[in-house]
């Protein structure tokens, strides 16, 4: 079995109530209970996955390794319906440092 990789995505605090500005004030009202990132007091969690993975190590010649993130909604899915889910909307894709 291989190790654990872990993905976390983060947003400062002040820079999603700006963003957010546009939405009621009784959704505002939920940013109070988003997790702040323990790493960090100012950023919010916005998302965070984890794998088990055979993953080579977060960094390999000094430089950190990049992580492609496809999030989406449902069961597994292969790479093409992924990317296609993508394409309609109906997913995200992300490319992170791993750390």
């Amino acid at each position: 079995m291989g190790d654990r990789l872990a993905v976390s995505g983060t947003a400062f605090r002040e820079v999603l109530v700006d963003d957010l500005a546009q939405f009621s004030d009784s959704f505002l009202e939920h940013l109070g209970g988003l997790a702040r990132d323990p790493a960090d007091d100012a950023r919010v969690l916005l998302l965070r996955r984890e794998i088990v993975t055979d993953f080579v190590p977060a960094e390999q010649d000094g430089e950190k390794q990049p992580v492609l993130v496809l999030d989406h909604m449902g069961d597994p899915a292969v790479l093409t319906e992924l990317f296609s889910r993508f394409t309609q909307g109906d997913a995200g894709i992300g490319v992170l440092h791993a750390d």
